[in-house]
């Protein structure tokens, strides 16, 4: 019986590539409240599988660890947190170009500042994400370092506030964006 079950799982393991590690530190920032939400430091962990030489999927989740904020009123926050099934491609050699895609779920905890002459804040939960990233590596084929930007966009977050010449109106369903760059280990094991 045991043999069987070998034979029969003979093809996934050749196809199957080495589990990748990646631990990402870097900053966030919220480019429509740029002048007023704080930049944030962000966290990430991400879990891969290499499929042949150029591709690895895997699961990330992360977190932006800023201040909450303190209501429209109160001082300014940028926090979240997310997990994505994630879509990676990587060139080959010592130093590597890399570009990946990834889907999620997540939720923007706060997001206090100014936009446009306003005064509000951007929250909700769960919401769509989807992210694109672009880095460049150096390393062995066992361990890697390098840099990363990523673009996140997240669906359907609530907005509400005041601007500065009055009431802005009841909240609104809106899309949301944030920038990061972060250093990377990727550890293959």
């Amino acid at each position: 019986m045991r043999i069987a079950i070998l034979f029969a799982l003979a093809p996934a393991v050749a196809w199957a590539g080495p589990v990748e590690l990646s631990f990402e530190g870097g900053a966030n920032w919220v480019p429509s409240c740029a002048y007023t939400c704080p930049t944030a430091p962000q966290v990430a962990l991400r879990v891969g599988y290499q499929v042949g030489q150029l591709l690895s999927l895997g699961l990330r989740a992360e977190g932006v660890l800023g201040p909450d904020g303190g209501g429209i009123r109160g001082y300014p926050g940028n926090r979240s947190r997310a997990i994505l099934g994630e879509l990676q491609l990587h060139s080959t050699g010592l130093v590597q170009v890399t570009g990946a895609a990834a889907l999620g779920a997540g939720e923007i905890v706060w997001q206090h500042g100014g936009y446009d002459g306003e005064i509000g804040e951007v929250h909700g939960g769960p919401l769509f994400l989807y992210q694109l990233a672009l880095g460049l590596r150096i390393g062995s084929p066992l361990l890697h370092f390098g840099l990363e930007g990523r673009y996140s966009g997240w669906l359907g977050a609530t907005r509400e506030g005041d601007s500065y010449l009055g009431p802005r109106g009841p909240a609104t369903k809106e899309s949301e964006m944030n920038l990061s760059l972060g250093a990377v280990l990727t550890i293959s094991l």
